[in-house]
């Protein structure tokens, strides 16, 4: 045993494993902690006085989150032009839950293809946002669609459907619509 020690080879091999048995078990080690540990999403609120964690949320907070959360659903989901089309539906998608995205996936597409043959620019205006029931809400908006020369006005009455859910990294909001639906006036 004294002469496989003194063997330059043999210590090279020695050592070789030996990391390798190392890194095995380092490896081992890291991939379990971090299949152990859970990412958390943290709010913060900020302020004209000052920055703080949202840890409980009160009535009020949860109030103005809500109407927050679809003011900017309408924007995006009705607010858009032929460039911005793709990029505004899509993070309304992200609010959306997957049957509602589901369902409204030909309606979208059908919408991007009319899009790029007849290019417009749609901008919307909130006029009034209503609680109807929990988790219900009713929204008047008017949208200005400009077609080349053309400029129309033209309201519509959205009912919405809204769920709590878990924040991530596609919606920061702790709520996604199930129900989406529109009327012309």
């Amino acid at each position: 045993m004294n002469y496989v020690l003194r063997s330059r080879m043999y210590r090279e091999e020695l050592l070789r494993w030996s990391l390798i048995i190392a890194l095995f078990c380092w490896a081992v080690v890291a991939t379990a902690a971090a299949a152990t540990t859970k990412s958390q999403i943290l709010v913060i609120g900020v302020s004209d006085n000052e920055s703080y964690l949202i840890s409980e949320v009160n009535a009020a907070h949860e109030q103005k989150e809500v109407v927050a959360f679809l003011q900017k659903f309408l924007g995006r989901y009705y607010g858009f032009d032929e460039k911005t089309f793709g990029e505004n539906i899509s993070a309304a998608g992200d609010m959306m839950s997957e049957d509602l995205w589901a369902a409204k996936q030909p309606e979208i597409q059908k919408l991007a293809t009319n899009l790029k043959i007849d290019p417009l620019s749609q901008t919307v205006s909130i006029l009034s946002l209503d609680k109807i029931d929990e988790g219900k809400f009713e929204a008047l908006v008017r949208l200005e669609i400009r077609r080349k020369l053309d400029v129309a006005k033209v309201d519509v009455r959205v009912s919405m459907k809204i769920e709590k859910r878990e924040r991530n990294a596609q919606n920061v909001w702790p709520y996604e619509l199930v129900e989406v639906s529109d009327a012309v006036l």
